[in-house]
């Protein structure tokens, strides 16, 4: 769920998409940015094969075994309640689809904001925001199966009016990150330990953990098990806002978040109106990624956003953040270096 916070008013700019690059240490290694380039892409496949918009999706890849995909988003026009859920096991080619949480199934009933993602265990989390925007809190589903059935796992934020919940895995554990509305939009995340597949498996979650504030939060979790968050503010209308991160250096060890860095200014606010999305708008919508494949690259966290072209500045601008975050970072965590 998007909040909507005035009118939009900005003149449209041409977007790029940039990455921050952090390496070693966390440290900033080098940032990019560049106008989006061609690529050759396979058959567009209608995941649905609904009429209508379907909003806010989300897809997963399951690493145990890269033919089974899952996707989600929010019910097309006139659908009717819940979410449209899909899975595929040729993958991506054909997919079945069905509408969950609708009241019907026995799952809490959603609004939107789905998310997914797939441990290395084969365990697939789906998050999303309950009908009851204000009071009915974030659900965490569970499918053993490919995404074919869900069973409720976990329930969180209740009474916190919550928005932008994001679920992720990685180094033997699951982390949930949503903006709490009820105190101050402050990015909260919670983690529970995995350790095989099924319900029995998956820990209990943690008690809520603190970063800074403000919206349309992401998370990723390194080789070690620590923890990585970023956010966006203000974000209310299209006025110039900041990337923020923060860093949970001991994840489930309960050591917290550090306090926050601004990892670049984006020139652009939480309702950014562009052709496409003239109406509903766009936002940076960070997403970070660590690289925990064992590799020469193992340890490096990738931060993917979308901002405006600064055609008159270009890559001085560049160059000014890289020396602001070389000398502000400090992201090492236990047997990081």
């Amino acid at each position: 769920m998007r909040k909507r916070h005035g009118s939009i008013r900005h003149a449209c700019t041409a977007l790029t998409t940039s990455l921050l690059l952090l390496v070693g240490g966390l440290g900033l290694s080098a940032a990019l940015a560049t106008p989006a380039q061609a690529a050759t892409v396979g058959t567009v496949v209608d995941v649905t094969r609904s009429a209508g918009n379907q909003a806010e999706g989300s897809i997963a890849v399951d690493p145990t075994d890269p033919s089974r995909l899952a996707a989600v988003s929010n019910n097309g026009d006139g659908a009717g309640d819940g979410m449209t859920a899909a899975y595929s096991t040729d993958h991506g080619a054909t997919w079945t689809h069905r509408a969950i949480a609708d009241g019907n199934d026995g799952l809490p009933k959603a609004c939107c904001d789905p998310g997914l993602s797939w441990d290395s265990f084969g365990n697939l989390y789906l998050v999303y925001l309950d009908a009851d925007t204000n009071a009915g809190g974030v659900h965490v589903l569970l499918s053993t199966d490919g995404g074919k059935t869900f069973s409720r796992l976990a329930d969180l934020a209740a009474g916190d009016k919550p928005d932008q919940p994001t679920i992720t895995t990685g180094a033997g554990s699951v982390w949930a990150v949503w903006t709490d509305g009820g105190h101050s939009d402050e990015i909260t995340a919670v983690g529970a330990k995995v350790t095989a597949a099924g319900a029995s498996g998956v820990g209990a979650f943690s008690d809520p953990q603190r970063a800074g504030t403000g919206d349309f939060g992401d998370i990723a979790v390194g080789p070690t098990g620590a923890v990585m968050v970023t956010y966006q503010r203000p974000y209310g209308d299209d006025k110039p806002s900041k990337l923020y991160t923060a860093l949970d250096p001991d994840g489930l060890g309960g050591g917290g978040f550090q306090s926050e860095v601004t990892a670049v200014d984006l020139h652009i606010g939480g309702f950014h109106p562009i052709p496409a999305q003239s109406s509903r708008t766009v936002d940076a919508e960070a997403g970070p990624a660590w690289d925990r494949s064992g590799g020469a690259h193992n340890g490096r966290l990738y931060v993917l956003y979308t901002g405006p072209l600064q055609r008159q500045r270009g890559y001085e601008h560049l160059r000014e953040v890289l020396g602001r975050l070389r000398g502000t970072l400090d992201f090492t965590g236990p047997g990081q270096r």
